[in-house]
C-alpha cells in the first residue's frame, strides 16, 4: 500500500469552524505557503439556495484488537444496495435544502486560468451525529467550452493529496485534460485547503536526534493531541464520509450524472461512491487501484518485492543485462545487508540498506530510471560508485540519503499527514492480524529486507494506529465492492503501491470493467502517459465498451543501461 510522507501547514478548528483560510464571508486567507504568490480574495457571493448557482452549471476479516486506546464502537455499515438505490440516493438534495450544507462560488486564491472556478462546499464534519459542527471543502472547476452535461470529478490520491494545490501548482499540466467536460477538483474533508486541516507539521520536522527511543511516534502523538484539542473528531476522517462529500457535490453542483477519475487512494475512495452512492454515477476510471478488499497488513511487503523479483527476472531474461550483471538479485540482498552493517558516507548523509530499499520503491513507483536499477546497485556493490545512485535520487525526486521509506520532502500543503493516518487506520489497519502478517512476511521475504519493506513500513503504520483514536470501519467497508458501473482499470507492470494484483481483485466483483497493464510502468499511468490519457478520455466518451488501447503495443521497450553507457548521454545533463 502506498504509504506518502505530509508536509503541509496546520490549521486548527474553532467549535464554531470559523475559518483560518477565509476572512469575512469565506474568503482565503493568506496562509504561509501562499504568502508570496497568493492573494487572499473574498466570497464573490453567498449560496444559500438553489437559484444562487453559477449560471455555468448545469442544472439538474475480523477487526485488529485495542487498535485504540480506547474503545470504538463500529461506524453503521451501509445500507444494502437494492434496485431502488437510484430513488433513495436522492434523499440528501433534500437534507440539503433543510440545512446549511451547500456549495459558495468565491474567488480563487491563486492565480487561476480564466475557466476556472473556486467555492466552498459545507458538509457535516460527522453525518452518523445530529448535532454535527460543518467543515468546509475547497473546490476548483475547470469549465469545459460547449461542456456536455456529466462532468468528471477527480479524486486524488494518498490518502491526503491535495487536488487544489495541485491545480495551483501545474495549472497548465491540468488544462492539458481535455475530456469535453467540467473538469472537478475538490481537496477532500482534512486535506489542502479544506478546512479543518489534519495536516501535521509535528511529523514534517522530527527531531531524530532527540534522544526519544521513538520520536516518529512521539510526534504523531503531538499532532493527534493538538488536533483533539482544537475540536476535530478524527473518526469522521474516513472513506464513507468521504464518498458522501463526493456525491454531495455532485448534487450541490446540479450535476444529474457525473464520471469519477482516481488514481491510487483516489481509487479506494471511487469504490466507495460506486457501492455507497451509484446512481450519480455514469462511468468510472480507476487509476492504479486500492480496493478495499486488499489485504495491506498480510500482502504489502510481498507485493512490494514481487515488483523488485520480477524487475530482477527481466533482467535476466535479457542477455545485455544478465551478461553485465550476472546475479543482480544476490548482489543487491548482499548490498543491503552490508550497508545495514556498515552505511556507506556520502555527500548527502549515510546510506543504508533501507535506503537502497527506498530508491528503489521510489524509482519504480515513478516508472521512470527503472531501466537504471541494475546498473545502480552493481555500480554501488562492486565499484563502490554512487553516480547512478545519485541519479536515481533526482530522478525519484528524494535526494539527501534518504532513509525513511515512502518519505519525500514536499513543502507546503501539499499533503496531509493526519488524514493519512485517520483514514488508514479507519478503514484499513482495523482489519487483519498484524503478528500473523509478521510470522509470514519472516518466512517469505529475504531476512535482509525485513527491515525496509515490513517493520519500517507496514509495522510503523500499525504502531501510529494504536494511538490514533480513528476509530473503526465496519466489517462491510473491507469488502470488494461488487457493481455494474462502466469502469476503466489500469495498472503498471512495476508499480510497488498498488501492484497489478490489486488491479486484478478489483475487476473480479465490477461486471462491466475492462483491465490494462502497462508495460514498463509504475503508479499513476494517466500522469503524463499520452496512451493512458487518451484511452482514459476515448472511455469517457464511450463507456459501453473497451477503449482502443492499441497504443499500448506502440510503446517502447525497456533498454536496461549499461555499464559502459554514459548516464549523462541517457538522462541528460
Amino acid at each position: 500500500m502506498l504509504l506518502f510522507a505530509f508536509s503541509i501547514a496546520a490549521c486548527g478548528i474553532e467549535e464554531d469552524f470559523e475559518d483560518p483560510y477565509f476572512e469575512d464571508e469565506a474568503g482565503y486567507e493568506e496562509d504561509a505557503a501562499f504568502e508570496d504568490d497568493y492573494e487572499e480574495d473574498p466570497i464573490e457571493e453567498d449560496y444559500d439556495t438553489e437559484e444562487d448557482v453559477a449560471p455555468e452549471v448545469v442544472e439538474e476479516d475480523a477487526a485488529v484488537e485495542d487498535v485504540d486506546p480506547e474503545p470504538v464502537e463500529e461506524d453503521p455499515a451501509p445500507e444494502p444496495e437494492t434496485e431502488d438505490a437510484a430513488a433513495e440516493d436522492t434523499s440528501m438534495a433534500d437534507d440539503m435544502a433543510n440545512t446549511n450544507w451547500g456549495y459558495t462560488p468565491i474567488s480563487c486564491a491563486f492565480d487561476a486560468p480564466g475557466n476556472v472556478e473556486c467555492g466552498i462546499l459545507s458538509v457535516p464534519e460527522n453525518r452518523t451525529k445530529a448535532d454535527s459542527p460543518m467543515i468546509e471543502l475547497a473546490v476548483a472547476i475547470i469549465r469545459a467550452d460547449n461542456p456536455l452535461p456529466d462532468p468528471v470529478i477527480y479524486l486524488e490520491g494518498g490518502p491526503g493529496g491535495s487536488a487544489v494545490l495541485g491545480l495551483a501548482n501545474d495549472p497548465e499540466g491540468w488544462l492539458e485534460y481535455d475530456f469535453g467536460r467540467d473538469l472537478i477538483l475538490f481537496d477532500q474533508r482534512g486535506t489542502g485547503l479544506s478546512v479543518p486541516s489534519l495536516n501535521c507539521p509535528e511529523l514534517e520536522d522530527i527531531d531524530f536526534d532527540s534522544g526519544s527511543v521513538n520520536p516518529e511516534q512521539d510526534a504523531a502523538i503531538a499532532c493527534r493531541d493538538r488536533l483533539l484539542s482544537e475540536g476535530v473528531d478524527l473518526t469522521a476522517y474516513n472513506t464513507a464520509e468521504n464518498a458522501a462529500d463526493v456525491d454531495a457535490l455532485r448534487q450541490a453542483l446540479g450535476y444529474e450524472k457525473a464520471n469519477l477519475y482516481g488514481i491510487s487512494y483516489g481509487t479506494r475512495l471511487g469504490l466507495a461512491v460506486m457501492r455507497d452512492h451509484p446512481a450519480g454515477l455514469r462511468s468510472v476510471v480507476l487509476d492504479s487501484p486500492f480496493p478495499p478488499n486488499a489485504d495491506v497488513i498480510g500482502t504489502e511487503a510481498l507485493y512490494q518485492y514481487g515488483r523488485v523479483e520480477h524487475l530482477f527476472n527481466a533482467c535476466a531474461a535479457d542477455d545485455w543485462c544478465n551478461e553485465a550483471y550476472g546475479d543482480i538479485k544476490s548482489t543487491y540482498l548482499q548490498l543491503v545487508a552490508d550497508l545495514d552493517a556498515n552505511p556507506a558516507l556520502i555527500d548527502g548523509g549515510e546510506v543504508f540498506g533501507d535506503t537502497i530499499i527506498n530508491v528503489m520503491y521510489q524509482i519504480m513507483f515513478a516508472g521512470e530510471g527503472v531501466d537504471l536499477l541494475p546498473r545502480m546497485i552493481h555500480d554501488i556493490a562492486v565499484n563502490n560508485d554512487f553516480e547512478a545512485f545519485y541519479l536515481a535520487e533526482e530522478i525519484a525526486g528524494i535526494g539527501g540519503g534518504a532513509s525513511r521509506l515512502y518519505q519525500g520532502d514536499t513543502e507546503g500543503k501539499d499533503d496531509s499527514e493526519g488524514m493519512y493516518a485517520a483514514v488508514m487506520c479507519h478503514d484499513e489497519f482495523v482489519f487483519g492480524d498484524i503478528d500473523a502478517a509478521e510470522d509470514i512476511v519472516t518466512q517469505t521475504l529475504p531476512e535482509e529486507l525485513h527491515s525496509g519493506m515490513f517493520y519500517s513500513a507496514t509495522v510503523n503504520q500499525y504502531d501510529t494506529c494504536q494511538i490514533w483514536q480513528a476509530g473503526a470501519a465496519a466489517p462491510s467497508e473491507d469488502a470488494a465492492v461488487v457493481s455494474d458501473i462502466p469502469t476503466l482499470i489500469l495498472v503498471g507492470e512495476y508499480d510497488p503501491a498498488t501492484p497489478p494484483e490489486w488491479g486484478v481483485l478489483t475487476k473480479e466483483t465490477l461486471s462491466n470493467a475492462h483491465l490494462f497493464e502497462i508495460p514498463g510502468r509504475g503508479h499513476s499511468l494517466t500522469s503524463g502517459l499520452t496512451c493512458s490519457t487518451q484511452m482514459m478520455t476515448a472511455f469517457f466518451n464511450d463507456p459501453a465498451g473497451a477503449p482502443d488501447s492499441s497504443c499500448i503495443a506502440d510503446l517502447p521497450e525497456m533498454q536496461f543501461v549499461l555499464p559502459d553507457e554514459d548516464l549523462n548521454e541517457i538522462y541528460g545533463e
